[in-house]
């Protein structure tokens, strides 16, 4: 009695042996030959293999081969033609986005000193400072306000008690 382990191993086998080496299992061995014969007859005739073929490529005469090496060279030179105009495209579309992004930036810096721009930058930002400054003496202020509102309310109601 054979395992199932044992069968399964040889299932495994056979594949590997497929997959790793296909050509060992397209042309059976003869099983003419032994070694008491050293000769095996053999067909004196030619034996050509039917390759699988598609129909689309058998030729069935000359002029129908030429025409289709013609229909493959025709088809070679469309899709070269169409790589390069799709190259050109994509050139084309580059330079054409550079030149707008160019404009867009001459337009945009056209009239302005970039020193001027650089010294007002800065008065801003002084500016902002001054303002911030201000901002937090008015805030310690209110609060201090507030500090002493809340003393004098406390102050009113000791007296009141």
């Amino acid at each position: 009695p054979r395992n199932v382990v044992d069968d399964l191993h040889e299932i495994q086998q056979e594949r590997s042996v497929r997959m790793l080496k296909p050509l060992s299992t397209s042309s059976p061995i003869r099983q003419g030959l032994s070694s008491s014969s050293p000769i095996a007859p053999r067909n004196r005739t030619y034996h050509h293999h039917q390759d699988e073929i598609d129909s689309r490529c058998k030729t069935v005469n000359l002029r129908n081969k030429h025409n289709k090496l013609r229909q493959v060279r025709n088809q070679y030179k469309q899709d070269k033609i169409m790589l390069q105009r799709s190259r050109v495209n994509d050139l084309q579309f580059q330079e054409d986005f550079k030149k707008k992004y160019d404009l867009d930036y001459n337009e945009m810096v056209a009239g302005y000193d970039l020193d001027q721009l650089i010294e007002d930058e800065r008065e801003s930002e002084a500016q902002y400072a001054e303002i911030v400054a201000y901002e937090r003496e008015l805030e310690i202020m209110a609060m201090e306000e507030e500090l002493e509102i809340a003393e004098m309310l406390e102050m009113m109601n000791i007296a009141d008690a």
